[in-house]
């Protein structure tokens, strides 16, 4: 599966885990999409270019390391809180 393929199967989950203003571990999102988890970055960072283009709160970070309770190292729009992210 491509990266933009593996976009357009996390959108849904995101939309709906940001929706329930839930944060998901990338084990989470792994368990949900079935993409492994060192296979996500790459699709959260189309899903937050395309956040960006669309002006769409960051989906992306609602996706954090369990332990840490953070985005991933390099992940872009870091500085948005989840108060910003689930917006109704």
């Amino acid at each position: 599966m491509t990266q933009p393929e593996q976009a357009v199967l996390l959108w849904p989950v995101l939309a709906l885990a940001a929706r329930n203003q839930q944060i998901l571990s990338y084990s989470d999102v792994q368990g949900l999409s079935g993409i492994a988890q060192h296979g996500l970055g790459q699709s959260l960072g189309l899903i937050h270019h395309y956040c960006e283009r669309q002006r769409f709160p960051h989906l992306n970070l609602i996706v954090v390391n369990r332990e840490t309770g953070l985005p991933g190292e390099g992940v872009p729009g870091k500085e948005m809180t989840p108060e910003q992210i689930f917006v109704e």
